[in-house]
């Protein structure tokens, strides 16, 4: 199985926004949330799913901060990660950090994510953070996000739980790739 990972523009960053619900209804899943009262499943008060898709049309706007990738395996586009530099002063002088990173459940536990992930970190040197849930539900992606860590940093991460910006608790992932 070949992965790739292609840096979307304004021409194919419709295929991250067809992800985009599927996304949104796993991340309600792990913190166990409702629809709003519109039916969609959405960090605000978006009415339709195209209002929510249409938002993230901002990733395409700013190539030298965010970085929107669409992941490929068996010959199709199967998921998408969201990069972004990090501006100076926050994440604790972090340069990068994983904003979203999504699989369909068919190619999960199969190193689709795990390849993609790493051929990202590749592109990017410096110091990275990662958020994800602590709940029992996230067990998965944190095993996911550990095993990864591991295996590319040969052990040289952090991993703290604490409040991040929004007010949420995080699992909080730190290391440097700098060579």
């Amino acid at each position: 199985m070949n992965v790739t990972i292609k840096l979307a523009d304004k021409n194919d960053f419709f295929i991250i926004k067809n992800f985009i619900p599927l996304f949104r209804q796993y991340v309600a899943k792990v913190y166990n949330e409702l629809p709003n009262k519109y039916g969609v499943f959405s960090y605000d008060n978006c009415r339709t799913l195209q209002e929510l898709c249409d938002k993230r049309e901002s990733w395409t706007k700013k190539p030298n901060e965010l970085f929107p990738f669409i992941i490929y395996a068996f010959d199709r586009p199967v998921g998408y990660a969201l990069v972004s530099k990090v501006k100076p002063n926050s994440f604790e002088k972090s340069d990068y950090f994983i904003n979203a990173l999504f699989v369909v459940e068919p190619v999960r536990r199969k190193g689709v994510g795990y390849a993609a992930v790493k051929n990202i970190f590749d592109m990017f040197n410096g110091k990275w953070e990662l958020h994800t849930s602590p709940a029992e539900s996230n067990i998965p992606t944190q095993n996911f996000w550990r095993n990864l860590l591991k295996d590319y940093t040969n052990n040289k991460y952090t991993e703290f739980i604490n409040k991040t910006t929004d007010g949420d608790e995080k699992i909080i992932f730190r290391f440097s790739n700098n060579s």
